[in-house]
């Protein structure tokens, strides 16, 4: 069974809702060759970070990029495995779910296992994310100080940490400043309504979706957070791939 969340995951930098002056950052550094050690992606929880640090992933492990470009091709074997979202990628890239794994033992192993390893002789690079990173203990975050600087030359980490920045003055403040001296850091920007509009025109036909004016405008009101409104998207699909306004309807949560 399909699911419009996972297949909306962006393919390419140019679907990112919004979030223009990250993702020409994150474009001119991947075009110069040279790759952070860390990068931590934060922001409201539901905005994208883990999409668009696959995507950055993806980039990186692409099979046909070269320095001086900064976009997947999006045919070779390995971009077809984040496209699909399926499985475990060879060698070359892990995701861990943080929130699941609390283990300083698994951190230990998975740490020192990334230090020294390196990338698979086909790859150029070997990449972990750890995926909300703001649910580990700070010991278990005090791990990846000295990690971050005895990482082999072809190994990359990747973090993201989400939160509630609408309740709480400074959620993330528990990821503290010798960590992110350590990484650079991507804070992404819930999209304007307008950017919605703009991201889900670039991808509706990759989904077979014909979305209607009118229909934009309510997904609009409904949410800007990326995994509401394509959450949205997703339930109404199951109606008919021609999304109108009174699909929309249909499945809007009833006040």
């Amino acid at each position: 069974m399909r699911d419009i969340r996972i297949e909306a995951r962006f393919h390419t930098f140019d679907e990112v809702a919004g979030n223009k002056d990250n993702v020409q950052m994150i474009k001119s550094i991947l075009s110069s060759g040279r790759f952070p050690m860390g990068m931590l992606f934060t922001g409201n929880f539901g905005c994208g970070k883990t999409a668009l640090a696959r995507l950055v992933a993806k980039t990186l492990l692409c099979e046909n990029i070269e320095i001086g470009q900064s976009e997947p091709c999006c045919r070779c074997n390995s971009c077809l495995w984040f496209q699909r979202c399926t499985g475990q990628y060879g060698w070359a890239y892990e995701e861990v779910n943080c929130a699941k794994e609390q283990s300083h033992e698994f951190y230990n192993d998975t740490i020192n296992d990334a230090i020294r390893r390196g990338a698979p002789i086909t790859e150029k690079y070997y990449i972990v994310l750890f995926d909300e990173f703001q649910r580990t203990t700070q010991p278990i975050r005090d791990k990846f100080l000295n990690a971050l600087e005895n990482l082999s030359p072809s190994t990359r980490f990747l973090f993201t940490a989400g939160a509630d920045f609408q309740k709480e003055a400074n959620p993330l403040e528990k990821i503290d400043d010798a960590f992110c001296d350590r990484v650079l850091t991507i804070h992404m920007q819930i999209p304007t309504k307008e950017e919605i509009v703009i991201s889900l025109k670039r991808i509706s036909n990759r989904l077979g979706l014909t979305i209607d004016e009118s229909a934009y405008n309510l997904i609009t009101e409904y949410s800007r957070i990326p995994r509401q409104y394509l959450g949205l998207l997703n339930k109404a699909s199951f109606i008919s791939n021609h999304i109108s306004r009174d699909v929309l309807l249909a499945v809007l949560p009833k006040e």
